[in-house]
Order: C-alpha cells, then structure tokens, then sequence
C-alpha cells in the first residue's frame, strides 16, 4: 500500500523540496468518494511531479529549465492530475501556471469549466482566459500583493497567435523583472499534439547532406524549418527563465523520440495509475473481446447515395435499449446497481464532413422511422428489437434482482428515450458545443474532433467503421478511444463497433502500452533513450514520422533477415562464428536435387537458441542500425527456451559468394534466388532438397552464416575501395514460429 503523507509535510522527492498545505488538502478532500490507496496514489504522483520541478522562488537570479513527462491512460484522470498539481503548487508558493489546454475552443472551454468547479477559491486562485499584454497590470498586482498570495492560472488554446500573445505578455518589463526570481510551470495537455516540431525529419534529413548543392528544394537552403506552434512554444520558453515544462499525455510515443537536443525532449517521467473504476485498452481488448462487435468496413465516400448499414441499425438499437434499462425504474423491479442519469452514443465514422453527414441523416430517418413503427406495432421492427433485447437481457442480467420485461422496455424507449435523444454533430470547423443538460440521451456524430482529449459522458455504444489502406500511426488510433474511462459501474452495458483490421490495431497498442508503462515505472527515462528506444509494433507505426529527427526503421526476424558486414570488426566477428560453427552438430549437405553448383551446396548443422545467444551476445557493431537490430533479436530469443533447436546453415561453404556494395557501405543484396526452388531465403521452409532435410524441419529457428567476397566497382567511392577482394562471414536469421506480428522499431539518430 502506498504511503498516505500528512498534510504540512516537507517532503522531498525530487530535487525540489514540496511542502504539502492547506490547498492541496482542500482539493482532495472535495475528489469524488474513493478508496485510501487510490486518495494516496493521487496525493502521491502530485508530489512526484512537482518535485522534479524547477523550484517556485530564488533568493538571486536564475536560469533553471526542464521538460518532464507525465504519463497516463486515456480518459484516465490527466485532468484531475495537473489540477490537482495547481493546487498543490500554490502551497509551494508558485505564483503563475500557464496551461496550454488543447487545440479547440470546445477543448478549452472543457478545461476552464472543470478548473473553476475544481479551484473555485477566488482567495486562493485567478483564472484569466487567452491573456494577453492587456492584462500585464492585473498579473502584476497578483504576484506582487503578498497578503493575499493569489497564483494565477493561464489557460489559452494552443495555437500560435495566442501563444504569441503569451511571450508579448511575459516580455513586457512589469512582469520580466519578477521572472529572474520566479518559477513558473508550464502544463501542456495532451503535449504529443501541436507542440512538436512538424519539420523534425526535414530538418534531420538536410543536415545528414554533406553537400549543398543536392539539396533539391530551393526552400530548403535558407535555414532549418519549425512548425509554427513549435517555434512560438520555443520563443515562450526562451523569455522564461526559470521554468518547467511538463507535458500530459497518454501517446508519448513522439515526445520519447525526440532527438538529444529537442527542447521539448522529456528528462523525467511520473507514470500515473488510473482510479479503481478505470476501464481501459485491457479491459476492452481481452482475450474474450466480449465487449468488442466485430463489423465489416464501410466505405460511403464515393457513393451518391448510399444506405444506411445495418450493423448501424443494429448499434442504434443497442443504445435505445440500454438507455432505458440504464437509465430509467420499472415498475415493481428492483434494481441492484443504480440508475445513471444520461448515455451517449458516438459515431466515429470519417475525418470527411460529408461522409459523417450521411451518418446523422441516416440515424435522423432512422429514429422518425422507428417512432412510426413502433406506433404502429410493425411486427418485424418489434422482432429485431426482440433479438437485441434477449441478448441486452443475458449482459446485464445482474443488474435487476428481477429483469424488465421486453414489453416494459419497448415502452420506455416509445414514451420516454426516443424523446429524450439528441443528435450532435461535432465536425466541421466552427466548435460544436454538446449542451449535455439539454437531454438525457446524447448521439454524437463526427470525425478528428472526437479524438483527443474530448470528453464523451456516459458513452455506451461507439460505432467507428473507419480504417486506413496503409500503417495507422499508434497515437493516432489511440486518441480515438473515447470508450474508454469511469465506467465500471455500467461497463457490462458498453459495446465497441469495429472492424478486425481495428480490433488488430488496438490489441497490439494495449500489448506496447503495457511494456512502455512498464519500463518507464521500473527505471528512469534515461534508461529509455539508453536502450535505444526500442518500441515494439507490427501493424502499426509509432507516430507520424514527421516529427521524427532520424531514420525510423523496423526489423522482422519471421522473414530472412541480415546484419550488414562490420568491415572495422570483421576479424573479430569472423573468429567469433568460426568456433560457433565447430562447436555446431554438422548433419549433412543441403543441396538442390539437380543442380551441382558449389553456390547451391550449403553445410548444415543443429545448435541451440542458447549457443545462438552467446553468438549475438559476442558478435560486434559499430553501426547504430545494426546495434539496434542485435538488441531486437536478442529481445525475441529471450523468450524462447534456451535448449530449443536452431538450424545453423553455412551457405555455399565450397566458396566464397562475390558480392558488391552500396556507396555507404552496405551490401547490394545477399540472398541468391537460384535457383527459383532453391533460393536462400526458402532453404528448409519451402525448398526441396536432395536428401530430404526439409522433412525433419518443424518451423525451428534458422541462422545462415554467408561467406562473401567484395566484388571490385569502379564506382566506389574512396573509403570503400579498400575493402575490394576483402573475404568476410555475414549472419542471416529466419524465426517462422515467431507467432506475433510485430516488429522493433527505433529510430536511428546517427
């Protein structure tokens, strides 16, 4: 159980020491009812964080800056988290937030509601709105009126004019000659969205050209390009002394990629632990996907007037039903757990207004249609009704010490639910605001504006038929997970439309989220970038690669695979898997059935995954890539039984395989494809050899030591030619049984 800390404690977590006060008591004691452990493990992180921040005041001017990472679950509590760090930073004295609270009006007016309800103290805290040079005089009086030691609190969108408006603000001389002395911290929510610079890759890319005159765009000459945002967010820090920078989210896979010299690159991490009621990515993506509806793609785009989907009807249905048995008494049935005041549906159906426009109109006709039928008792609209019931019936059985019956349920939804549903539609580019006391039943319809950080109460059925042709970006697919919160209570009662290629998607980030999480518990950040970043995915790619200052590049041991020859180690690494093959079980010849080619005989031995590690293990890379790699295959074996059997093939061990290289070093190709059957990367798998091996073959690991020879190219450039005619060993591997789909990503920085 985690400590609970008295309140007028000094505690010192961090380099900064934290004093727990009267303020911060307050706020916790006005949290909604919880447990002791999940009070502490609030109380807790609060103090984490604010401790690793850079102190409130100086006694003589200061430069001390950091960025800190705080890392929690979607829907999770973010919000809670660094209202609860205000309140705990006006006890230490800190004297202004700033606090960059999304990119939408709807995101921001979300924030300031809950921060007025949460910090309503006018004794204790300011809060101006998008503040400006216009407010330097009130700021000023507040940080210099030390009867009433106010903190004022910044909420604005982030969007560059009005954090442009900010660094006028801080620059000006009335409030410049408190900061040398001051400390401010500066939140950003959901900090891997707008913050990051959008060029990190160009700019990357155009400082690995040595010579000027390929660069191709013109454009690119003048200098390194920053995204607006990020520009403005880095002049902000810049006119800020003393400050931290503490970014919120729940997809941090942008922000740990950085490079060394980011501004924005994250020195701390506090991973923050949901509440008891929390229901997440490993809730909702088990192994029974007993909430998950499975649903076929749906393409409207192209079509001038397409129909409604049944898996539609079928959802909307859904949420009519568990609407009334959620929501609402029946007579003479008692109820074990309590009624909820309202439910929401979501249609997450295209980023395209016109595709999400269908949706609404759809489920508009759809729901005047089922008033008319049920009016009028239509016998098969009452029968598919029926069907959704007996299965509503069987989830929630729990619910009710005796179930409503199917007749007092249609009623509801006649007289009580079909009038009290309202449709919203959050698209477009003005804010839609969702005016949630307008009714009890909320259907929301719309695209990227129900991703991040948008609040969906109550929500029950989501329908998101959306997929993407090519890799989805993981923070991207994360972020639409609106399904996810406080919903233990109800949760039996919530049901996810979509289809399996996104069912695949949000299975494999819940896996990565786990092991991220994990790691960044159990060690500090430093131990992450000094683990080369690996990050573990298959069908999904970790963010958009823009933001990106290196090369992001994936290894797939499941098909042949190679390391690239170390020319500076290759002595070395050539002793090394000499004694690995003698210390190898030899079985034999694998040769093809009619073809005598000294390049189509390969030697071939039995070892083990143990023996294979000690290989890995010993061999040496001065290539960050192939490092990389080493570390990724080194990770897969570890998961396997060190006695397993590993085929060890020594291909075209008569000779020496002439091969050529690229001008940066590495190998034009390695794998010889004849013949066709007989080709090295099916040797065992697919090809047929004379003395029958591939029959004792069962999907076993496969390693292939390639002796080659560098082929002379009149075309080398000059650090290659001494290599010409040099004779080296190069290691292949092949693991068919690796089940999983994913690969390791990283990103090479070199």
């Amino acid at each position: 159980m985690n400590k609970l800390i008295d309140i007028g404690t000094n505690i010192l977590g961090g380099d900064n020491e934290v004093f727990t006060g009267d303020n911060f008591e307050k706020f916790l004691r006005n949290l909604p009812p919880m447990g002791p452990e999940e009070l502490s493990r609030i109380k807790n992180s609060t103090i984490n964080i604010l401790s690793q921040c850079v102190g409130s005041g100086f006694i003589k001017p200061s430069y001390e800056q950091n960025t800190g990472l705080v890392l929690g679950y979607i829907q999770s509590g973010k919000t809670m988290s660094f209202t609860s760090l205000i309140a705990l930073a006006s006890d230490n004295k800190y004297k202004v937030i700033i606090l960059f609270a999304g990119t939408t009006t709807i995101l921001l007016n979300q924030t300031i509601e809950r921060l007025r309800e949460d910090l309503s103290d006018k004794n204790e805290y300011v809060i101006i709105q998008e503040a400006g040079i216009d407010q330097v005089s009130t700021i000023s009086s507040i940080i210099k009126n030390k009867e009433r030691e106010r903190i004022v609190i910044l909420p604005i969108l982030k969007q560059w004019q009005h954090i442009e408006k900010l660094q006028e603000l801080f620059n000006s001389p009335q409030l410049n000659i408190f900061l040398p002395n001051k400390g401010i911290l500066i939140i950003d929510d959901e900090a891997d969205q707008a913050s990051l610079n959008g060029f990190a890759r160009r700019n990357y890319k155009l400082s690995k050209k040595k010579d000027f005159g390929a660069i191709n765009d013109d454009d690119e000459k003048s200098a390194f390009k920053f995204s607006t945002t990020y520009d403005r967010i880095s002049n902000l820090k810049s006119s800020i002394p003393n400050h931290s920078y503490i970014q919120y989210t729940a997809t941090p896979q942008a922000n740990l990629l950085l490079g060394q010299r980011d501004l924005l690159r994250p020195s701390w991490c506090e991973v923050l632990e949901p509440g008891d009621r929390y229901t997440g990515g490993k809730r909702f993506f088990n192994h029974e996907l007993d909430l998950i509806q499975v649903i076929e793609k749906e393409n409207v785009n192209n079509l001038e007037e397409p129909e409604m989907p049944e898996n539609l009807r079928h959802a909307f249905r859904l949420f009519l039903i568990e609407s009334a048995l959620l929501c609402y008494d029946f007579d003479k049935k008692k109820r074990i757990k309590e009624k909820i005041k309202l439910t929401s549906m979501m249609i997450h159906a295209d980023r395209l207004i016109k595709v999400n426009n269908f949706y609404v109109r759809w489920l508009k006709s759809y729901k005047v249609n089922i008033i008319q039928d049920l009016n009028n008792s239509e016998e098969e609209v009452i029968e598919n009704f029926k069907e959704v019931f007996d299965d509503v019936k069987i989830k929630l059985a729990k619910y009710f010490v005796d179930f409503p019956s199917f007749k007092q349920v249609i009623k509801k939804i006649k007289y009580y639910v079909l009038e009290e549903t309202q449709f919203w539609f959050v698209a477009g580019k003005e804010d839609s605001e969702v005016d949630w006391k307008r009714c009890d039943h909320h259907v929301l319809v719309g695209g990227q504006k129900l991703d991040r950080g948008f609040t969906v109460k109550n929500l029950v059925v989501t329908y998101m038929p959306r997929s993407t042709k090519s890799k989805s970006n993981a923070d991207t697919i994360e972020q639409r997970c609106r399904f996810f919160g406080y919903k233990k209570d109800y949760i039996d009662s919530c049901r996810v439309y979509l289809p399996q290629d996104s069912v695949n998607e949000f299975e494999e980030y819940v896996h990565f989220e786990k092991h991220l999480r994990d790691f960044l518990k159990r060690y500090p950040i430093d131990e992450f970038y000094d683990n080369d970043r690996l990050m573990k995915f298959g069908v999904l790619n970790p963010t958009s690669q823009n933001k990106i200052p290196g090369e992001l590049f994936r290894n797939d041991f499941r098909s042949f695979n190679y390391f690239q020859p170390d020319f500076k180690n290759s002595i070395y690494n050539d002793r090394l898997i000499n004694f690995f093959l003698k210390s190898s079980k030899e079985i034999g010849v694998l040769e093809p059935k009619n073809n005598n080619s000294k390049d189509n005989k390969h030697k071939l031995y039995k070892s083990t995954i143990g023996r294979t590690k000690e290989l890995l293990l010993e061999v040496k890379f001065n290539s960050k890539r192939e490092q990389l790699a080493k570390a990724q295959l080194l990770d897969l074996l570890e998961k396997i039984d060190i006695n397993q059997k590993t085929w060890v093939i020594q291909i075209a061990h008569e000779r020496n395989r002439p091969r050529s290289l690229k001008s940066d070093g590495r190998i034009k190709s390695l794998a010889s494809n004849y013949p066709p059957t007989f080709g090295d990367r099916d040797l065992l798998i697919k090809a047929n050899d004379l003395h029958n091996f591939y029959r004792q073959y069962n999907n076993e690991p496969i390693i292939q030591i390639h002796k080659i020879k560098i082929k002379d190219n009149a075309s080398y450039p000059e650090n290659i030619k001494k290599y010409i005619g040099l004779t080296l060993n190069v290691i292949a591997i092949v693991l068919p049984n690796e089940k999983s789909s994913s690969s390791f990503i990283s990103v090479d920085y070199d």
